[in-house]
């Protein structure tokens, strides 16, 4: 391990359990949009909602709901997004066990952390600050920031930089 330098982490899936807080959001979202506009938009399965956890918010609104009118899209995308937020800050979701313990050795290690996600920058933001993670990143970055198309793209080069990686 002597040759690492930077250890970068995905959110959802790795330090975030997103699972509770995604399907009550799409739920809720469902909800909300056929009041306000009738039936246009079947609930999904679960499994059809999890599986677009990883995906940007827009290809994610798009992978779960296929049959929804284009001119629904960004509301739908809107409304799974306050219900995030909301789910959140009502406590239901939680990072995983020893997600923190494994951040603070990392850091006691030396380690530069990095965190990278498809998710927007205001779920990315709302995550890190609700659950006061923040401090142990050298850098967050997200999907859509300067030019990133997804999260493969590259990440944390410029703090990383800055430190000699």
């Amino acid at each position: 391990m002597a040759n690492i330098d930077l250890v970068i982490l995905d959110l959802d899936g790795t330090l975030y359990s997103s699972t509770a807080t995604t399907l009550g959001a799409v739920e809720r979202a469902v909800r909300d949009l056929n009041e306000r506009h009738g039936d246009v938009a079947a609930p999904p399965s679960d499994d059809l909602v999890l599986s677009g956890v990883g995906a940007t918010r827009e290809d994610f609104a798009r992978k779960v709901f296929p049959a929804l009118v284009e001119e629904y899209i960004e509301e739908i995308d809107d409304l799974i997004w306050h219900w995030e937020r909301t789910l959140v800050d009502d406590g239901q979701g939680a990072l995983f066990p020893g997600a923190v313990r494994a951040l603070e050795e990392m850091r006691e290690m030396g380690f530069l952390l990095g965190v990278a996600t498809n998710a927007g920058s205001g779920y990315m933001n709302h995550i890190l600050d609700y659950f006061e993670i923040r401090p142990f990143f050298d850098d967050a970055r997200c999907a859509g920031d300067a030019d990133r198309p997804h999260k493969g793209t590259p990440v944390c080069s410029t703090r990383a930089d800055r430190h000699g990686g």
